[in-house]
């Protein structure tokens, strides 16, 4: 499994800031290693969410052999409490079946922490996305300041 420099600074700075560079680039990859894919984040875009215990990875795979590459890896998602946040908006017996939930509660608390943890996600992919596309747009403008100069070095 291939690791690319982001997700070990995402991992460093998400995971295991105490360690370096080369540190967490060999944890991470041992710990990719023995990642199991959970599902797909986008079938167009070929994305696929991994995981090992806590740590989830994003992956996607190299368009000649099919080797996986671990792209970024996730914040830790912190736990919802359900019920909690749902009973703000409930009055006190439907705060009472959402405390021992069953039958459809049960699939609507289910659902409910499903959502969040998505969402949860959803936003650190966004985030990951912006800085990769600014990075990759910083690298773009420094190339063309090259070609304009004429030294063309890197």
């Amino acid at each position: 499994m291939e690791i690319s420099h982001h997700a070990v600074d995402r991992y460093r700075e998400r995971w295991a800031p105490s360690l370096s560079h080369g540190e967490a680039a060999t944890q991470l990859r041992a710990l990719a290693n023995v990642a199991k894919p959970i599902r797909e984040t986008s079938r167009r875009k070929g994305h696929e969410l991994w995981a090992t215990g806590e740590v989830k990875f994003v992956i996607t795979r190299n368009t000649t052999d099919r080797t996986p590459l671990v792209v970024t890896v996730l914040p830790n998602v912190p736990t919802i409490d359900v019920a909690a946040e749902m009973s703000r908006y409930l009055d006190e017996e439907d705060r009472a079946a959402l405390e021992t939930p069953t039958g459809i509660c049960a699939e609507a608390h289910d659902a409910y922490a499903k959502a969040g943890h998505d969402i949860f996600i959803a936003n650190a992919l966004i985030a990951d996305g912006k800085e990769l596309l600014s990075d990759a747009e910083r690298r773009r403008q420094e190339a063309r300041n090259r070609i304009i100069r004429g030294t063309g070095e890197p």
